[in-house]
């Protein structure tokens, strides 16, 4: 059973049928109402239409998928498989869970007992809203991919070039939120000169406030024109490049080849034999090439990975 809508504290269900009267539990008034099933144990409700719409969003039908988790022993043999529903939001997975074994189980009466009560363990916190992810980072680009998607501005194509009036848009927003930080800090100068907490809080609040605003918007454009997988990729590379380079004022290079112009104490330079990230593969399969020429690039980035 695939669902149609996620409900405010983390469940799944599934829109049954709409228009249908209904008796409060509270004022015991007869209102119009909705029938919804639930992923997890298939029960069939009623709730209000505006406790419906006050409550559930709907869910992208796309990314949601049934899949089958297969079990080995040592001997790389199959001894059991699981059939699940996942919501995939890029590289989180949201199990909902049909947990129960297929037919071709080979497990003994205590293993089955174990897999089960951790995939209930695991289901249950799925319907408390505690998903489990990949990593303890933030999906950024998700979330904001997420945004858009909600507003009916999403873009999943190719790699392109912005409209002119989108990029027009964009790179004033861009502007906007790095002068907002900016314009902060004299405020905050000024406000720690007098030793005024309010205000000292209120302007380290404000930065605080741009530094996100100023991300979002950094990652929303990447979004609309590159997408989250050849984003998230070239973010890897430049991270692995990045970290092999030398803060300057403790670099032995003598030849003035890193000089870079900025600030000694604070720079980061490029030692001798540092390689640059390429992101060539990422942006060769592209929308201006199928209008151009009809065809695209070989052995590209696959965005789906």
């Amino acid at each position: 059973m695939i669902p149609t809508h996620r409900h405010a504290d983390g469940g799944y269900y599934r829109l049954y049928a709409t228009g249908i009267s209904g008796k409060d539990e509270v004022t015991g008034e007869w209102l119009d109402g909705v029938l919804y099933q639930c992923i997890v144990d298939g029960k069939v409700r009623w709730t209000s239409a505006s406790r419906w719409a006050d409550r559930f969003v709907s869910v992208n039908p796309n990314l949601v998928t049934e899949r089958i988790e297969e079990l080995k022993d040592d001997q790389d043999d199959i001894v059991g498989s699981f059939q699940f529903t996942v919501e995939e939001v890029d590289d989180i997975r949201f199990m909902l869970i049909k947990a129960g074994p297929q037919t071709n189980h080979k497990m003994s009466a205590e293993q089955l007992s174990y897999v089960r009560r951790v995939l209930g363990a695991m289901a249950e916190s799925i319907t408390e809203g505690l998903h489990i992810r990949d990593h303890d980072f933030p999906d950024l680009i998700g979330d904001v991919s997420a945004f858009h998607a909600k507003f009916g501005q999403e873009y999943t194509g190719k790699v392109r070039q912005l409209p002119e009036d989108l990029h027009r848009f964009r790179v004033g927003f861009h502007e906007e939120e790095t002068h907002e930080y900016r314009d902060e800090y004299p405020k905050l100068t000024q406000a720690i000169e007098r030793g005024d907490r309010r205000d000292i809080l209120t302007c380290l609040e404000n930065q605080l406030d741009a530094l996100v605003d100023a991300a979002w918007v950094i990652l929303g454009t990447a979004d609309l024109q590159f997408g989250r997988a050849a984003f998230n990729e070239a973010w890897r590379r430049v991270v692995k490049a990045n970290m092999a380079k030398v803060r300057k004022d403790q670099t032995t290079d003598g030849d003035g080849s890193l000089d870079s112009g900025r600030e000694p104490t604070y720079d980061i330079v490029k030692p001798a034999g540092w390689v640059a990230p390429e992101h060539r593969d990422l942006v060769a399969d592209n929308a201006i090439f199928d209008e151009l020429f009809g065809q695209v690039e070989t052995n590209t980035f696959n965005q789906d990975a």
